[in-house]
């Protein structure tokens, strides 16, 4: 039980690893092995549940919530050898005695540890409340099942919720007092921010709902015109055709973006983070053949060391055939 898991939030999780200094709240031993010639640094914690996280989990009969379970109050680090140990003797571990040895643990931490930084534990937790936020606003779990509205059967939609959301989320993110310690981190955000911006204004000029009390946003068929006039109906087909291109270029554009946001976050606080639940990825179709195909979509090297890989609407326009994925190409027909 307890092993860092989806439930637990990036701030739980930085607030644990960091005001436990990375070390086991028992033994004391440091939970991060250091990087070698042939491997990454590794991490060999694990947050571990005080109150189990179901009744029948050690030390799970309480009436604490399940949505409490996961929070940072009933959690503590320790090696793997410890939490096997509390887990299989919870008796010989009641959850006030861990309670007193986390309590202890992170009182030894923050006075007798001289490298532990405390500013800079507090400018880490700053960002991972940020980073939750932004991935609640964004739907971060559904991701590929909100995008596919965007990409499937040649017409764009978008619940109306979602879209209110991902229409105040760049407002959002530029009004965030960020601690500026981590500049990759907080310009990765801020170019999320300027192509979900664009996302929003080009989906939002063909967008419409179908009736009054519809939940959803769909992509008018503009060409769809009443009288016969074949050469009006072709340049507007043409002209429907490059706008649904564009905003699903600008959907694989958003998702680089994102998978940039949590390359930076891994990088720069919180080794872990969604490492179980992987990249994101989106799903367009179906084909010609009636499939359906799902891809991770990533900024490429050269575009990762860009100030910012987006480089804005009137720019993407005639640069995004340069990407590993896209749809169309060129500036609108006239």
């Amino acid at each position: 039980m307890g092993l860092l898991g989806v439930t637990i939030s990036a701030m739980t999780s930085k607030m644990l690893w960091g005001r436990a200094a990375a070390r086991c709240s028992i033994c004391r031993i440091q939970l991060v092995l250091d990087e070698t010639e042939t491997d990454n640094p590794a991490l060999v914690g694990e947050m571990a549940h005080m109150i189990a996280e179901s009744d029948d989990g050690p030390r799970g009969k309480s009436p604490m919530a399940r949505q409490e379970r996961d929070c940072y109050d009933n959690l503590l680090l320790l090696c793997r050898n410890h939490h096997g140990e509390i887990d299989r003797q919870p008796e010989t571990w009641p959850v006030e005695h861990l309670k007193q040895i986390k309590s202890a643990h992170e009182t030894w931490v923050s006075g007798s540890l001289t490298e532990f930084d405390k500013e800079k534990e507090s400018d880490d937790e700053t960002y991972a409340g940020y980073i939750d936020e932004w991935s609640k606003r964004c739907r971060l779990e559904r991701w590929t099942e909100w995008s596919s509205s965007l990409l499937s059967f040649g017409q764009p939609n978008l619940d109306c919720e979602i879209y209110k959301d991902l229409t105040d989320l760049p407002s959002w993110i530029m009004k965030r007092a960020w601690p500026a310690r981590y500049r990759e981190l907080e310009v990765a955000m801020y170019n999320f921010a300027r192509v979900l911006n664009d996302l929003n204004l080009v989906f939002n000029r063909h967008a419409k709902k179908r009736h009054d009390d519809d939940d959803e946003l769909w992509t008018e068929k503009f060409y769809k015109i009443n009288e016969w006039n074949p050469e009006r109906y072709h340049n507007l087909s043409r002209q429907y055709d490059y706008h649904v291109d564009l905003v699903q270029d600008l959907v694989l554009e958003l998702t680089r973006a994102g998978n940039l946001i949590c390359d930076k976050f891994r990088a720069n606080i919180l080794p872990s983070y969604r490492l179980s639940e992987g990249r994101l990825s989106v799903r367009s179709g179906p084909d010609e053949h009636l499939r359906w195909k799902e891809i991770v979509v990533e900024y490429d090297k050269d575009e990762r060391i860009a100030e910012f890989p987006y480089p804005g609407l009137e720019v993407f326009l005639t640069d995004r055939e340069s990407r590993d994925m896209f749809f169309g190409k060129g500036l609108a027909p006239s």
